[in-house]
């Protein structure tokens, strides 16, 4: 995953995915794992990617960050 979300701005900026929220549901969309959740939020707290493609990570990671919750108050 970590290798997915390092390609965002290259996919970006050469326009190799015209739908990028979609495709950045379909790597993320499965996960369910608080180290899935760790790992993408460490990445935006650490990587420079810019502000629309930021937005659009956290558009995606927050199922994630729902179901993390979810899954640890109702284990």
């Amino acid at each position: 995953m970590q290798g997915a979300l390092e390609a965002l701005s290259q996919i970006k900026r050469d326009r190799k995915i015209f739908f990028l929220v979609d495709w950045l549901d379909a790597f993320l969309g499965g996960q369910q794992s608080p180290t899935a959740q760790a790992q993408v939020h460490r990445f935006l707290k650490t990587a420079n990617v810019d502000e629309d493609l930021q937005l659009k990570i956290l558009q995606v990671v927050d199922e994630l960050d729902r179901t993390v919750a979810i899954r640890q108050k109702f284990p």
